[in-house]
């Protein structure tokens, strides 16, 4: 019987990259030049989806030509969220007769496209025969979506025999986003420029090759809020208000930028109850979180530092140290404030952030000891 791969789910890119890889794997990086390959296109607007099938049908029954085996690729396919829904359709059940039979020893099938559910007949009877890749889109509304994103990260490296440190995975993972597309870019980026070091690739890496895109703006606006930066704030609102000008960024990015810095400060406010309620000083380091006893994770699983990744509870714990209670209060009013500034169109943007920049940042002079 001969292979048969099929690649679906909703994230069209990783579908389209996860195919050219296996069909790369099999026929060479100049694929196209491989006899023994016949790509079908799936996504053909000039033909219907029975005239796709039909020719998809004639090839398997086609025996090899100009080579010993076939490989056979659907590229693209267009259309499998119709037919999943025509089972009882002569060339669909044709198709899927050849599939739960086998194909032949000599061939080798490579179907792709998005929309196929794991719930219909169709992707049953293929699962059953087929290599699957399902290729889902990352949910940022995912509760592990950070952790899961960090640990994408981690392996893209170690696939390519190179190493990144956590505190880089944390950053790439929260500026990032979900999309796929861009996460490989970025990634292949770094693996470019650090291509002649032995180093881990650090955040410094990061900041020096990846786009200065609205999400890494607010990471960086947040960033120096939290450390006091005063200058790398300024710096940040700055290079927003440049891409707004030359239409890089929407009129909303403002309020990104707000926003994410206020999730940070909310941040700290669940880091002290977290640490409150294990009852241990923040002053830890990151060793501590990595070799969390079981037994504490089993005791409070809902824990906010618990239940994330160890680097990032540090990372957390290490900003909420730089901050008491009032000043946090303080911070969180500010950033209320400036927001209702934005929202009304009471003040000019560039002034709101910078005059909050200042506010934050500002440490403010001990009494003198009496």
């Amino acid at each position: 019987m001969g292979k048969n791969f099929l690649i679906s789910g909703n994230d069209e890119f990783a579908i389209k990259d996860m195919a050219r890889n296996i069909v790369s794997g099999l026929c060479g990086e100049n694929f196209e030049d491989d006899p023994g390959l016949e790509i079908i296109r799936g996504d053909d607007e000039s033909k219907k989806m029975n005239d796709i099938l039909t020719e998809l049908i004639a090839s398997v029954r086609t025996p090899p030509f100009l080579s010993p085996n076939k490989i056979i690729w659907l590229r693209h396919f267009a259309y499998f969220d119709k037919l999943q829904s025509s089972s009882e359709d002569p060339l669909t059940a044709e198709l899927l007769k050849i599939i739960k039979d086998g194909i032949p020893d000599d061939v080798t099938l490579i179907l792709d496209g998005p929309g196929i559910d794991r719930r219909k007949a169709f992707y049953k009877s293929c699962g059953k025969k087929a290599e699957v890749h399902f290729m889902e889109k990352a949910d940022l509304g995912d509760k592990n979506f950070l952790v899961n994103q960090f640990n994408r990260i981690k392996d893209f490296f170690a696939e390519n025999k190179k190493s990144i440190n956590d505190a880089a995975a944390h950053y790439l993972s929260e500026t990032i986003g979900s999309d796929s597309a861009r996460l490989k870019t970025e990634l292949e980026k770094l693996i470019c420029y650090t291509a002649f070091s032995k180093n881990p690739v650090s955040i410094d890496d990061c900041r020096e090759v990846c786009s200065r895109t609205p999400e890494a703006l607010s990471w960086a606006f947040a960033d120096a809020l939290i450390d006091r930066n005063t200058a790398a704030a300024l710096d940040a609102i700055n290079v927003l208000m440049e891409q707004l000008r030359a239409g890089k960024s929407t009129k909303n990015s403002e309020l990104a930028i707000l926003s994410f810095a206020a999730k940070r400060f909310q941040e700290i406010i669940k880091t002290k109850k977290a640490a409150s309620e294990l009852n241990f000083s923040m002053k830890k380091g990151a060793n501590f979180f990595y070799s969390l006893p079981q037994a504490v994770k089993d005791e409070y699983p809902d824990n906010f530092l618990v239940s994330m990744h160890p680097f990032r509870a540090f990372k957390l714990c290490e900003a909420a140290m730089k901050f008491s209670d009032i000043e946090t209060a303080s911070a969180i009013n500010l950033l209320l404030e400036t927001n209702r500034k934005l929202v009304s169109g009471a003040e000019n943007p560039r002034l709101a952030l910078e005059q909050l920049a200042i506010s934050i940042t500002r440490k403010k002079k001990r009494a003198p000891a009496a």
